[in-house]
């Protein structure tokens, strides 16, 4: 899965659009689209709602080490008047932290360093760093605890010096349409590994084995577990199978082959 996080609607709404994604109803208050491949969020604008709205929804669907998280929107600059650019490094302003995504794919966009503070940029505030907005840094912070920076992407637009008389909604969305073409043909070429396939063979065991919800998440965290230490899960269920012991006749068969199961990932 790839995860998109921008903080407004006007900024993601050239992306919805352009990706045909469909709303979402899973994060209560948080706004989400998707498809089969990205899932995007409206995380919110400042560090606190970003940071809440990545953990969340990041905890919420399990994110781990096959996916990606995609930091996309608009930032402020004393030295571009425009441009779409890739970070290579994030600071913290109120604490001084720095953070530094691995940059592991080549994208054909200039490098900016991007620096995170806590109140909207005016020209009257010198910075040293190329861009300035008020979410990056949040956001790899609550996702380190979900992936590595190898799994991190960050895209930021230039939408302004400071002078944001004129920078309404509509200004923000017809600049990010004129990166959206570009930024999503670099995040379609990620080797994401499709998992629709893969949740119809787990939601078919879970029933061949007759689980119960509380098993029914173990099971999904195991077989998580196995991808990640690449177990051979399937073909230890494929024996089940070829064996007739699945499907199940009854609940405590269904219990002994879970445990079987479990034990057989656990110990490998």
């Amino acid at each position: 899965m790839i995860y998109i996080f921008v903080p407004m609607y006007a900024e993601a709404a050239p992306l919805i659009e352009k990706l045909g994604l469909k709303r979402t109803e899973l994060f209560g208050n948080i706004q989400t689209f998707s498809d089969e491949t990205f899932l995007l969020t409206i995380c919110g604008t400042g560090m606190l709602n970003a940071a809440v709205s990545v953990a969340s929804v990041l905890a919420k669907t399990e994110a781990g080490a096959k996916d990606y998280l995609v930091s996309y929107g608009s930032s402020a600059s004393q030295k571009e008047k425009e441009g779409l650019y890739l970070i290579h490094s994030l600071k913290d302003q109120s604490t001084g932290r720095a953070y530094y995504p691995d940059l592991l794919y080549q994208t054909g966009l200039k490098e900016a360093s991007l620096l995170t503070g806590t109140e909207v940029y005016r020209q009257d505030f010198f910075f040293a760093e190329d861009l300035y907005d008020m979410e990056g840094a949040a956001v790899f912070h609550a996702a380190s605890f979900f992936m590595g920076p190898h799994q991190m992407l960050f895209f930021r637009f230039v939408s302004d010096d400071g002078k944001i008389q004129n920078l309404n909604r509509e200004a923000v969305r017809k600049i990010s349409g004129q990166y959206a073409d570009a930024v999503i043909e670099i995040w379609k070429k990620l080797p994401v590994q499709k998992e629709e396939k893969q949740e119809e063979d787990i939601s078919q065991l879970c029933e061949d084995l007759g689980c119960s919800e509380t098993m029914k998440r173990e099971l999904h965290k195991l077989i998580r577990y196995a991808q990640l230490e690449e177990i051979s899960w399937k073909q230890k269920t494929a024996s089940y199978y070829a064996e007739g012991i699945l499907p199940v006749k009854t609940k405590e068969e269904g219990k002994r082959v879970f445990y079987e199961i479990r034990k057989f990932i656990l110990d490998e």
